[in-house]
């Protein structure tokens, strides 16, 4: 019976997903600096959330200006208007007809 002979070396094991210990340790300056670069993109990340947002909002509250100017305006136009008898308070038909 022969034993079979394992290949470790760096090459093989990062072929198969698995690196040597030492190839994983981050010097502490290493560390720092990915955590500096993780910081930088979550905070960039949060700043174009709310600039999005901000511009959400301002969209909002411009639909919001603009629907509320439709409603003064077709009120008003209603309102000038003898379109049912609903629409002008009876006191103001009798006088009229």
């Amino acid at each position: 019976m022969s034993v079979a002979r394992c290949d470790l070396s760096t090459d093989r094991l990062a072929n198969i997903g698995l690196m040597p210990h030492s190839t994983l340790m981050l010097s502490f300056g290493e560390r720092n600096e990915e955590k500096r670069m993780n910081e930088e993109r979550i905070s960039a990340a949060r700043a174009d959330m709310e600039r999005r947002v901000a511009e959400f909002r301002e969209k909002q509250a411009k639909f919001q200006r603009e629907r509320e100017d439709y409603y003064e305006t077709t009120i008003e136009k209603v309102r000038a208007t003898d379109w049912n008898e609903f629409a002008t308070p009876r006191h103001e038909r009798r006088a009229r007809h």
